[in-house]
């Protein structure tokens, strides 16, 4: 399997993001999805950065309200191994639900609404979800058969709709792959959990400066020992601005990062053994 072709591992990764809607907020609406990191991966070709890195909303409150209903909804796409390459598609027949973020399960009020499945196009909405007024801090638990299960986070809770959600999950083939990626790749413990991270400045637009990029992963307020993490940006200009985390320990878990000198939201999120956990991090208070 020393064959794959590794220019694609990290072009095909480009794709975690969440979506925007306009919330009347002009400091923290949430992130536009980036739609050309789809086109760069299928076309091989560069992502289009933008000039500048807008960080003017760092340090600013995140809000205290949310419209009474919001749903979410976006596309979901599926990297796995054909034969012996990394390839993309649409990720059909998928199951979603959306959860309360920091529970011990997603049953009963921690359950917010469910996909029954994605269609061929990976296509899918969920909710409405009442918020009661109140930001929705909630995550999605995705689950295909072939693939490990997949949690998706947002960089702050949800004050709106978010409609051009964008995601990836990984076959379970791809994941026993890991070990031949560019640069000696990390062997995932089954045990662990196998994030993917990615920073976006106050537009949405993903920073793809990785070596002015310090990532922050930290249980009880300690930084997590024993992971390995992947920068694609020192493997493709496609994938700046992406980190694959392995092998973090389940639980609680806060990522956040620091752009040159600018400390980006730290978050929580929970690490699940034998789960795929993707985020974005970005500028807030």
């Amino acid at each position: 399997m020393k064959a794959i072709r590794t220019g694609f591992w990290f072009a095909s990764l480009g794709l975690v993001a969440c979506g925007s809607s306009n919330n009347g907020s002009t400091t923290h609406d949430a992130p536009k999805a980036i739609d050309a990191a789809i086109d760069a991966a299928i076309d091989a070709k560069p992502i289009d950065a933008p000039a500048t890195v807008d960080l003017s909303c760092n340090g600013m409150p995140l809000p205290t309200s949310a419209n009474a209903n919001v749903s979410v909804s976006g596309t979901a796409s599926e990297v796995y191994l054909s034969g012996i390459t990394p390839s993309i598609r649409p990720l059909a027949s998928a199951t979603m639900d959306a959860c309360k973020n920091g529970a011990n399960n997603c049953n009963g009020a921690n359950h917010f609404g469910s996909q029954v499945m994605t269609n061929a196009s990976g296509v899918f909405t969920v909710g409405p979800v009442a918020t009661g007024g109140t930001p929705l801090d909630a995550y999605l638990h995705v689950v295909k058969t072939g693939d490990i299960d997949t949690y998706v986070y947002p960089g702050e809770p949800i004050v709106a709709d978010l409609s051009t959600i964008q995601f990836i999950t990984f076959s379970s083939a791809l994941v026993s792959a890991l070990p031949l990626a560019p640069g000696g790749g990390c062997t995932q413990d089954a045990g662990k959990g196998l994030f993917a991270v990615v920073l976006t400045d106050c537009q949405g637009n993903r920073i793809v400066d990785s070596a002015n990029i310090t990532l922050s992963i930290k249980q009880g307020g300690t930084a997590v020992a024993g992971t390995t993490v992947i920068d694609g940006g020192t493997l493709s200009t496609m994938a700046a601005g992406l980190f694959l985390v392995c092998n973090v320990p389940t639980g609680t878990t806060t990522v956040g990062a620091t752009y040159k000198t600018d400390t980006m939201l730290a978050h929580d999120v929970t690490s699940v053994a034998g789960g795929f956990i993707e985020t974005i991090v970005r500028p807030g208070p």
